[in-house]
C-alpha cells in the first residue's frame, strides 16, 4: 500500500485536503504510475502513464485549486475548496467515452466524504506546452479581427463547435434521460432566485424582460439530459500554439451548489454559456479598446457565434443526436448565465462586473 501524497482533514467545520509538502506532486505522478492500492477512504483512477523529471514549480495562474507543473510534463491540482459531494464526474465518463478533447489525465485521487460521496483531492493530466488561456488567446483574435492589433487571426469558431458537441456526445448516455416535470419547475425557480437576490440600477431596468427570457425553462420537460461541463466558456479552453483547442476544468459552475453542479442539464446550457462567453470577448475588447464601436465588436461575436452553433448542430446530427439541443431554451439560458456572470462578479470577482452589465446595456438599453 503506497503512502498518501495528501491529508484529509477537518478544519474550521469543513473537510479539507492539502499535499502532504514539497515534492507531493511528484509523488502521486509516482503513485499513479506505480499501480500499488491507495487506503481505505480513496479511491485511485488512473489514465496514462508517461516519463518524468521529479522538478515541480507552482502555477500562479490557478483561481480556484493549488496547481503545479512537475517534470515540465504533467500538472498536478489540488482541491482547496472544502471536499463537499456530491461532485461532477465528467472527467472519469471522458476518459471511459476516449474523448481526446482535454488535455490527456494521468489519474485522479479521490476521497469519500462521511455522506458516501466521492469527491477529488487531486488530479494530474498532460501540460500542453506553450498553451494559452481562452481569455488571452480569444481575446487576442478579436483584437486582431477588429483592427486593434495588425495580425492575421486563426479562425476557431467550426472547430469549438466540433469539439463541443463531441464532448456532448461523449457525456450523454443513449439514450439521454429526459427531463421530468420537476427539474424543469426546479431550473425555472433557481433562475427567479437568483434574479430576484441580485440587485442594481441597471438591473432594475431590465427585471421584466430578464424575467420573461427566463419562462422557458419551466416549459423544458421531455427535454434530453446529459452530463454538461456545467460552466462552459472560452476561459475553459486552452488552445496550444500551433494544435488543436483542449477543453479543461469540469467542476462545474462554483456560484451552484454540490447537487446543481452533479445534475444532468440541456446540452442547451453548455451551448448558452459559450455563445454568452464569445460577445463577452467584444465587451473585455472594448475595455481596453475603446475606439473599437459596439457594433463592430457585436458583429464579430455574431459571426463568431453563427459559425460556433452551426458547426456544433452539425457534429451532433452527423452523430444522428440532433435532439441532444434543444433551442428553444438558449436564449433563456443565455440571460441565466448573464445573472451568472453578475452573481460571480458581485462575490468573487468584482472588477468583472462592467462585462456582465455591458451586455445588459446591449440587450436592453440605459436604464431610464
Amino acid at each position: 500500500m503506497a503512502d498518501l501524497p495528501v491529508v484529509v482533514e477537518h478544519v474550521d467545520g469543513a473537510w479539507r485536503a492539502r499535499p502532504t509538502g514539497p515534492g507531493a506532486g511528484i509523488a502521486l505522478l509516482e503513485l499513479l504510475a506505480a499501480g500499488s492500492g491507495v487506503g481505505e477512504g480513496f479511491r485511485v483512477t488512473r489514465g496514462v502513464t508517461r516519463p518524468f523529471e521529479p522538478t515541480e514549480r507552482a502555477v500562479a495562474a490557478d483561481q480556484t485549486n493549488e496547481s503545479w507543473v512537475v517534470g515540465e510534463t504533467a500538472v498536478v491540482k489540488w482541491a482547496t475548496e472544502p471536499l463537499v459531494g456530491p461532485h461532477p464526474d465528467r472527467p472519469r465518463r471522458l476518459l471511459a467515452a476516449g474523448f481526446a478533447g482535454t488535455p490527456r489525465l494521468w489519474g485522479l485521487l479521490e476521497w469519500r466524504t462521511p455522506a458516501g460521496e466521492w469527491v477529488p483531492v487531486a488530479s494530474a493530466a498532460d501540460l500542453v506546452p506553450g498553451a494559452a488561456d481562452g481569455w488571452a488567446w480569444c481575446v487576442d483574435e478579436a483584437r486582431a479581427a477588429l483592427g486593434v492589433d495588425d495580425r492575421p487571426g486563426r479562425p476557431f469558431a467550426a472547430e469549438l463547435g466540433r469539439l463541443t458537441a463531441t464532448m456532448h456526445l461523449a457525456l450523454a448516455d443513449s439514450p439521454a434521460e429526459r427531463a421530468p416535470a420537476s427539474h424543469a419547475a426546479s431550473s425555472l425557480a433557481a433562475a427567479r432566485d437568483l434574479l430576484a437576490r441580485l440587485s442594481s440600477p441597471l438591473l432594475e431596468a431590465c427585471r421584466p424582460r430578464l424575467a420573461e427570457l427566463l419562462l422557458p425553462l419551466g416549459d423544458a420537460a421531455g427535454t434530453p439530459l446529459i452530463a454538461v461541463h456545467g460552466d462552459f466558456h472560452v476561459g475553459q479552453l486552452l488552445r496550444a500554439p500551433a494544435g488543436p483547442l483542449y477543453v479543461i476544468d469540469f467542476d462545474g459552475n462554483p456560484t451552484l451548489t454540490p447537487e446543481q453542479r452533479a445534475a444532468q442539464h440541456p446540452a442547451a446550457l453548455d451551448v448558452a454559456g459559450m455563445l454568452m462567453s464569445l460577445e463577452n470577448v467584444g465587451h473585455v475588447v472594448r475595455r481596453y479598446a475603446p475606439e473599437v464601436t459596439d457594433e463592430a465588436a457585436a458583429a464579430w461575436s455574431a459571426a463568431g457565434q453563427a459559425e460556433f452553433l452551426g458547426a456544433y448542430r452539425a457534429g451532433l446530427a452527423e452523430a444522428g443526436r440532433g435532439e441532444l439541443l434543444d433551442e428553444s431554451l438558449l436564449a433563456a439560458y443565455e440571460a441565466q448565465q448573464l445573472l451568472r456572470e453578475l452573481a460571480y462578479a458581485e462575490t468573487h470577482l468584482p472588477r468583472w462586473r462592467y462585462v456582465p452589465e455591458a451586455a445588459l446595456r446591449r440587450r436592453f438599453g440605459p436604464p431610464a
